[in-house]
């Protein structure tokens, strides 16, 4: 379980720090369709797969590698954002007959859009949000992939680099 403090400004204009908890389980990682990590692997084979390796990559491809991070990394909230019960028994993550409704409540709020510019400005950032919000287990998996993968992605990210 990650617990996240955030702060932000909410659309009342107050600035707010609160706590958000992200989590996924080991099920719940196998029963995903697409594994982040393969995504974004697949991002980097792309990169790697270009025909000189000193090409540089178009502003077009970099904006389209950055909107798939960012797909990546709302749909990873989506799914590991919950809440704590207080005895810490339970961690819900649906609202009604939404089974990811907590994070896609999440996902409106300035908190994510901290998140996000967080998450997306530094790819270090998403790393660690990746690693910590999965159990120890898959930690060991993504460490032996993410470093490569890491140093890929810096070369078209971050979005405040100006390499867009």
């Amino acid at each position: 379980m990650y617990k996240r403090p955030i702060t932000y400004t909410d659309f009342n204009g107050k600035e707010k720090t609160k706590t958000f908890y992200f989590n996924m389980t080991r099920p719940e990682l196998m029963e995903m369709k697409r594994s982040p990590l393969y995504e974004m692997q697949e991002i980097v084979e792309r990169i790697k797969g270009m025909e000189n390796p000193d090409e540089e990559l178009t502003y077009a491809e970099k904006d389209e590698i950055q909107e798939r991070m960012g797909e990546i990394l709302r749909n990873l909230v989506i799914q590991s954002y919950g809440i704590k019960s207080e005895d810490g028994e339970r961690f819900s993550k649906r609202i009604g007959n939404r089974q990811f409704g907590a994070g896609e409540d999440f996902v409106e709020t300035m908190a994510y859009d901290a998140l996000y510019m967080e998450m997306l400005s530094d790819v270090s950032n998403l790393v660690k949000f990746v690693r910590a919000i999965v159990p120890a287990d898959a930690q060991r998996s993504i460490d032996e992939n993410m470093s490569a993968i890491e140093q890929e992605l810096n070369n078209v990210m971050p979005i405040n680099s100006g390499n867009a």
